[in-house]
């Protein structure tokens, strides 16, 4: 009796296996297209248009996504990024550093409300994540009259590893012409200690958490869409 329970679940898988075994089968446009080998699109999935008549509800909220927590840890790692862990893995974080410095996302802006006086430049960003001051040696030098050198700064700058949350904005509305409830992700902030704080220790910096720039989400989608996430 057992014999034959799996001689048929063997069946049964071999046969759903062969089932599924034509590449494209569900993509195909024409006949001809069933068991081609297709480049799979990196592209965003389009936004449909909404028209605002059909928006019966709306609600904008701004939430926080912890860096703490294990479940958003691919957020976080890799924070170093020499290309030894991972030569196409990096953290979410320098995606949208190397993406902003590429030019491939432009909208950036100093608080979430997204207003056009407050947009930010990529070079804008150094003041936000460097921060320089002279060392204990460069003072003494300086206030000796002495030639004070580059070497006599020292530089704090906020990379990976100082990220300790994302602040995210979104709108959930109500679809009254589809009579769904959706909801669209609209921006999305780094937070970490103000680059100030960083020469102060655990304690000055744990108390000094800022959004340091808000991305226009809709313009980081093609590059978010382009880079894989560790799972």
């Amino acid at each position: 009796m057992k014999k034959g329970f799996f001689i048929l679940l063997f069946v049964i898988a071999l046969h759903s296996n062969t089932s599924w075994s034509q590449a494209n089968l569900l993509n195909a446009k024409v006949p001809q297209e069933v068991g081609m080998k297709v480049v799979e699109d990196q592209s965003p999935i389009a936004y449909g248009y909404i028209d605002d008549r059909d928006v019966l509800w709306s609600k904008t909220i701004w939430e926080i996504i912890d860096l703490n927590e294990r479940i958003n840890f691919p957020y976080y790692y890799p924070t170093i990024n020499n290309g030894l862990l991972s030569n196409n893995r990096k953290s979410l974080f320098r995606i949208l550093y190397d993406n902003i410095a590429s030019g491939e996302i432009t909208e950036i802006y100093s608080t979430s409300y997204f207003i056009e006086g407050e947009k930010l430049t990529f070079e804008d960003l150094t003041d936000i994540l460097v921060s320089r001051s002279l060392s204990p040696e460069g003072i003494s030098k300086s206030n000796a009259g002495e030639q004070v050198t580059e070497d006599d700064y020292d530089t704090y700058k906020i990379e990976s590893d100082k990220i300790v949350q994302y602040r995210i904005k979104g709108t959930w509305f109500f679809n009254k012409r589809l009579g769904e409830l959706k909801y669209r992700l609209l921006g999305i902030a780094p937070v970490a200690p103000d680059v100030s704080t960083l020469s102060q220790g655990p304690e000055a910096m744990k108390n000094a958490l800022v959004p340091l720039f808000w991305i226009w989400f809709p313009d980081a989608r093609e590059a978010l869409a382009n880079n894989g996430v560790f799972n």
